[in-house]
């Protein structure tokens, strides 16, 4: 998964997030731990990843996120 960002100055960052991280159970135990209130999302947040993980593997890549301010800044998140 790729997160790239623009800014309205022309800096550009891109951000790899390999999929085989979001299966990792030691993500998970991370996550668990350093959530606090959030960890009640969390068993939702798993099966998101995992049919996430099963439609890129069956479909291919997608553009996810694609996100324009009105300062010209930009966010574009490729699965």
């Amino acid at each position: 998964m790729w997160i790239r960002i623009k800014t309205d100055e022309g800096r550009r960052f891109s951000i790899l997030v390999p999929l085989f991280m979001l299966r990792s159970p030691l993500m998970w135990r991370i996550a668990a731990r350093y959530s606090g209130e959030g960890a009640q999302y969390m068993p939702a947040a798993k099966e998101m990843c995992a049919e996430l993980s099963r439609y890129v593997k069956k479909h291919g890549h997608f553009v996810l996120v694609d996100v324009e301010s009105a300062e010209g800044e930009k966010v574009k998140i490729t699965v």
